[in-house]
């Protein structure tokens, strides 16, 4: 169940809008002026700190991008090896799994980066 919770928050880090700094700050202080006008009851709104914190992670830059292209090169070779012929079905089938987990370490790796940063 862990790991469901993990993939939920991380689902909404992949897809959306990236802001830069300046808009970050005016929805912060939008944030911060929707508090003082409604009152404390607003701190009873999760989502309303989520999609701030989401918007913020999402738009963070990260070093690790570099990742993401070696597993691409690593699938590319796959597939020029795979066209030779001398693939067997358990060989494919590791590849193909180590890629995938490969690419959902490094999904995940690189969006921690980016809440850590934030």
């Amino acid at each position: 169940m862990k790991y469901i919770n993990i993939i939920q928050r991380f689902i909404p880090l992949q897809f959306g809008k990236v802001y830069a700094s300046g808009d970050l700050f005016s929805s912060f202080q939008d944030s911060l002026e929707k508090i003082n006008h409604d009152g404390m009851m607003v701190l009873n709104e999760i989502s309303f700190f989520q999609d701030f914190i989401n918007d913020g992670v999402r738009s963070q830059k990260t070093k690790h991008q570099i990742i993401y292209f070696l597993v691409h090169v690593q699938t590319a070779l796959f597939l020029l090896y795979s066209f030779s012929g001398k693939l067997n079905v358990i060989l494919f089938l590791f590849i193909i799994l180590s890629i995938m987990v490969q690419y959902i370490l490094c999904w995940t790796m690189i969006h921690v980066d980016k809440q850590n940063q934030f």
